[in-house]
């Protein structure tokens, strides 16, 4: 039987105005989840609503402007504590939206490596991610569950974990 919880919008519907208190958080079981049929989202979701500052598209891990709580932009290789969460769709520059924060989503490579899958996954700039090295711990976003096609910016899939 369909899962069915009160919520006015969809995680996917993106805002010209802040319908929500920034930072809000929705979790949603993997059958929610499957209902929407978001390409490369999968299994239980934790969402985050975020403020955009420069525009991010699918895949890229978005971190915390300066100065600021929840409002972002896409990622340098910084600790995953300034991160936010990832697009999961495109956002535009002074757009309000959700990002995934924990759970199976897609994020963007940093590289043409094609070396994602089962390895751990750092902040790596531009928004993207690669493999993790010894040095970047502090970074770590994700576990890649495949491998980017040999593009840097291709997105494939992985485990998203930020805090």
């Amino acid at each position: 039987m369909p899962i069915t919880r009160a919520f006015p919008d969809e995680v996917t519907k993106v805002d010209d105005a802040a319908v929500y208190d920034l930072g809000t958080e929705w979790s949603m079981e993997a059958e929610e989840v499957s209902q929407l049929g978001i390409t490369g989202v999968a299994g239980p979701c934790t969402w985050r609503y975020v403020a955009i500052s420069t525009a991010v598209v699918v895949g890229e891990v978005v971190a915390r402007d300066t100065g600021e709580t929840y409002t972002g932009t896409e990622a340098g290789a910084v600790g995953a504590v300034a991160c936010l969460g990832a697009a999961q769709w495109n956002i535009g520059t002074g757009k309000y939206g959700w990002v995934l924060r924990n759970g199976v989503g897609l994020l963007a490579a940093a590289d043409t490596g094609g070396d994602q899958e089962d390895a751990v996954l750092a902040t790596a700039g531009s928004g993207r991610v690669d493999v993790m090295d010894a040095t970047e711990e502090h970074q770590v976003v994700g576990f890649g569950l495949a491998n980017a096609a040999t593009t840097a910016g291709a997105t494939f899939q992985a485990y998203i974990s930020i805090p």
